[in-house]
């Protein structure tokens, strides 16, 4: 499994910051959020819409439906956003 397997694609929403999205393929978001409880650090969550989880360097990892806005920090680019979802996602 990985990036290809759960992502259409990655966008940039704040270079400047290091904020980027990724648009989870249809059906993917339940498996999304479970393989997230077990390798991230749940941080908050608001029934079962939107999740915040820590993982690997990223200040915050939000879940919507068919979303996910990576927090990486000033200084990233697009392909770092790209190779920790890859991470996370990889067996």
């Amino acid at each position: 499994m990985g990036f290809k397997d759960f992502f259409e694609f990655v966008y940039s929403i704040c270079p400047s910051k290091g904020s980027f999205g990724a648009r989870l393929k249809s059906g993917k978001a339940a498996a999304f959020v479970k393989l997230l409880k077990k390798r991230a650090k749940v941080i908050s969550q608001a029934g079962s819409a939107v999740v915040r989880f820590e993982f690997d360097g990223a200040r915050g990892l939000f879940i919507a439906p068919d979303m996910v806005i990576v927090d990486l920090g000033a200084g990233k680019k697009l392909d770092d956003a790209k190779k920790l979802l890859d991470r996370l996602t990889s067996g």
